[in-house]
């Protein structure tokens, strides 16, 4: 069952990919699309963004070239902010955010 959070960022098209990553000190941006059409993207930007974790998992011998595909995403409210982690198949990132704002 999808999570709000894949809902809202998925729209409706199956299967996604992170294209691009960016951090920053206060922010996280990616831009996320369909794999099966990968000019439909989506931008989202998490502001007030503070980092929890951000892990990698492969062999060494592995390159780790964007597309990333996407697992999953979930997302929790605490008090101010949102808990959001980003789960790919050699990546997780883990951090809280507001919700994000989003544009096509």
């Amino acid at each position: 069952m999808a999570t709000r959070i894949e809902i809202e960022l998925f729209r409706s098209y199956g299967t996604h990919a992170i294209k691009t990553l960016t951090l920053s000190q206060h922010e996280l941006r990616i831009t996320i699309a369909p794999w099966d059409n990968l000019e439909n993207e989506l931008f989202a930007s998490f502001d007030s963004f503070q980092l929890r974790s951000f892990e990698f998992d492969y062999d060494e011998n592995e390159e780790i070239e964007l597309p990333w595909d996407i697992v999953a995403i979930d997302s929790e409210k605490d008090e101010q902010l949102w808990q959001f982690c980003i789960r790919c198949w050699h990546v997780e990132i883990v951090f809280r955010a507001n919700w994000p704002t989003m544009e096509t």
